[in-house]
């Protein structure tokens, strides 16, 4: 990052750190937290896929994602007040809000590679099983698919809530001693209210450009591939199952 004599506001800040589980909240470390500027976090592009995968928000996972990402409501200026704590309740209901959007989307992206709504079609009707879904759905397929994009882009919508947007001067962003562009290149860049926010601001960005999703082979997750081949959500994941397999011929 360039250093300059004058504030770069264009770049927003979080916090991360240690934290700990406290009954049915996570707790933030603030002495021992961290400042950083979101543009030069090498954990950035993860924020989605780990999001979408702590929906269980197992105790060691939480405390994972925070030391990588930080808390998902408390930031920079809650830091010093003893109160970045937050319940994992409420962190299993907007992850949870998340993964049925991700899965609009990865079942939209089947239907069209299977070249019928089937997949789509079936997604509504668990969802409204479960009651997150009370509208007709169309038989027809493109009539389904529609239903599909507009709820797609109404969720993402509201989980943006609170986003803001700049305009960022990529003479003040580098990448490996390097600098991103000249005095006369910008880039879009997004300044979200918390990591929710942050999360879905970087998913309506993948929708607006077609990026692929997947389903883990290994736990189901879903991820968001650094390339088309790629079938694990990590390289742990792909091992573990790899051993599983492995003793699996073995028994």
């Amino acid at each position: 990052m360039v250093s300059a004599a004058f504030p770069l506001r264009q770049h927003p800040k979080w916090t991360r750190g240690p934290a700990h589980v406290s009954g049915n909240e996570i707790v933030l470390d603030e002495k021992a937290a961290e400042t950083f500027l979101i543009d030069e976090s090498e954990d950035r592009q993860r924020l989605l896929s780990d999001l979408i995968a702590l929906r269980e928000c197992k105790p060691e996972d939480t405390i994972g994602f925070v030391a990588r990402h930080g808390m998902l409501w408390h930031g920079p200026e809650d830091i010093g007040s003893g109160a970045c704590r937050e319940s994992l309740a409420e962190w299993r209901a907007d992850i949870t809000h998340l993964w049925v959007t991700a899965g609009l989307y990865w079942t939209m992206k089947l239907s069209e590679e299977v070249g019928t709504a089937k997949p789509a079609r079936d997604y509504l009707r668990d969802l409204r099983a479960l009651n997150f879904f009370r509208a007709p759905i169309p038989d027809n397929d493109q009539a389904c698919l529609e239903t599909i994009s507009v709820l797609l882009a109404e969720r993402i919508t509201r989980g943006m809530e609170g986003c803001s947007w700049t305009l960022v001067a990529a003479c003040t962003l580098s990448r490996e001693g390097a600098k991103e562009g000249d005095a006369t290149d910008f880039l879009m860049g997004e300044d979200p209210p918390n990591l929710i926010s942050a999360a879905y601001a970087q998913f309506a960005s993948l929708v607006a450009s077609k990026a692929s999703i997947k389903k883990c082979n290994g736990c189901g997750v879903l991820f968001t591939p650094e390339h088309g081949s790629r079938r694990y959500c990590s390289k742990r994941c792909g091992d573990r199952s790899r051993k599983a397999r492995q003793r699996a011929k073995e028994a």
